[in-house]
């Protein structure tokens, strides 16, 4: 493994680390995936349950927060932004952050 890597694997744990004793100062209930920088919780709106998935990537050095909810949004309702990334024209029940914490 490389320094540019070793580097990397420390700010992602670093990130992960800061993630994790945020979520026990809140007391809220999550559980992680073993050997991964996932942390998996939920929480329930006025009458749907809100899944909620943290990604620390250390490769690409972005914190991703997931929340997919369980119904389908039509194609007509996104636009193809210049990077290939489909967007909402309007708020959605879909949402897929991210935020950097590289150099």
């Amino acid at each position: 493994m490389s320094l540019n890597d070793e580097i990397k694997k420390m700010r992602a744990m670093k990130v992960y680390k800061a993630l994790l004793s945020f979520l026990d100062q809140k007391g809220w209930k999550y559980s992680t995936q073993e050997g991964e920088l996932i942390v998996h919780l939920g929480f329930v709106g006025e009458d749907i349950p809100m899944p909620i998935i943290f990604d620390v990537d250390e490769n690409v050095q972005i914190l991703k927060v997931i929340s997919i909810m369980p119904f389908g949004v039509s194609e007509e309702h996104f636009f193809r932004y210049e990077h290939g990334n489909y967007l909402r024209k309007q708020p959605s029940a879909f949402r897929h952050f991210y935020a950097g914490y590289g150099a």
